[in-house]
């Protein structure tokens, strides 16, 4: 692709803001503001956490390689991003109380969150990047 890495990432995390907050009560669920109504679904969602975890850690370990991400432990950054995200877009659904967000709130969301994390992780040429 023609698009800069982190130019691609804000774009994820736009499409997926969007998706959680067009599926609301889903997300509450998944992102445990309300309990799972039984330890199937709790498990479930544990397990869905876990894959987008390691998703995070391959995205990670693709930065090392093209020389974006800086020498970090990777289990470490893995839940620096992934907590960081999720708590964004938890505080995202709790507090929208059913207000669709736009799209120009969406990127700036999106923007903050890959602003504030790569200060953290990105070597200078991938934090230059931004």
């Amino acid at each position: 692709s023609d698009t800069p890495p982190i130019e691609q990432l804000k774009a994820n995390l736009v499409r997926t803001m969007s998706t959680v907050h067009r599926y609301r009560d889903t997300a509450r669920l998944v992102l445990g503001t309300i309990e799972a109504p039984d330890t199937q679904i709790g498990e479930r969602v544990d397990g869905f956490f876990g894959g987008v975890k390691e998703l995070v850690a391959g995205s990670l370990r693709t930065g090392k390689l093209i020389g974006l991400v800086r020498e970090v432990p990777e289990e470490v950054a893995t839940h620096f991003v992934f907590g960081a995200a999720k708590e964004v877009v938890k505080e995202m659904v709790a507090v929208g109380n059913g207000k669709a967000l736009d799209a120009d709130a969406t990127a700036s969301l999106a923007e903050a969150l890959v602003s504030l994390s790569a200060s953290g992780i990105l070597t200078e040429s991938g934090a230059a990047a931004i």
